[in-house]
């Protein structure tokens, strides 16, 4: 586990935030906590480009079997 901490620790972690903030509290912060973190390893790399950007790029062979469908005169 990250930082050291145990399954047992983690479940007593999240036990106690639960108690705070709530069920329906508690996924918007875990929301927050992860857009901030993304944000913050974009400003500590800015050569690296976003990793969802590369999934939506079209590959050229997506291009040529959508082409495939249409019929061919």
């Amino acid at each position: 586990m990250p930082f050291g901490i145990g399954p047992l620790e983690l479940i007593i972690v999240l036990i106690i935030a639960f108690a705070i903030f709530g069920a329906k509290r508690v996924p918007q912060l875990a929301r927050s906590v992860g857009s901030g973190v993304h944000e913050l390893r974009g400003a500590l790399n800015p050569d690296r480009k976003d990793e969802g950007a590369a999934e939506t790029k079209h590959s050229p062979a997506g291009d040529i079997r959508s082409g495939s469908d249409s019929p061919r005169d």
